[in-house]
């Protein structure tokens, strides 16, 4: 049986795309552990707690894709350390007072942007050395 010149198409097309996907995941993979070491240097450390809380997560979505999700153990800080927040004081039967501003510490905007280039640039590697 041969296989028609489109059958031929289809298959280069399917392989271009699985490899596509795998140096997708790979740098993925590699870009994650590096986001999370990253944030733990930048993160503000009063405590040490929030800045050794981060971690990767991977996450297969529905429609097969791979993706892997930083967290933070101490998630309801991170809105507020990156954006900053009003400082309340409760009054005794007074109500709350808003009697200053928290400044923003912004270190996963940094991050990300860091990763977004890094992944960038590792997928074009990777597919420039499989093509």
């Amino acid at each position: 049986m041969t296989s028609t010149l489109y059958d031929q198409i289809k298959d280069i097309c399917q392989e271009i795309q699985q490899g596509a996907n795998d140096a997708l995941k790979a740098a993925i993979d590699k870009n994650a552990r590096y986001g999370v070491k990253l944030l733990k240097e930048k993160s503000p450390k009063r405590s040490g707690v929030y800045a050794q809380g981060w971690k990767s997560v991977a996450v297969k979505k529905s429609d097969g894709l791979y993706e892997k999700v930083i967290k933070n153990k101490v998630y309801q800080l991170t809105w507020l350390l990156e954006y900053g927040h009003d400082v309340i004081n409760n009054g005794n039967g007074v109500g709350l007072t808003v009697i200053g501003r928290a400044k923003a510490k912004p270190h996963i905007s940094v991050v990300r942007e860091i990763l977004e280039k890094r992944i960038e640039a590792d997928v074009e590697s990777e597919l420039d050395k499989r093509l």
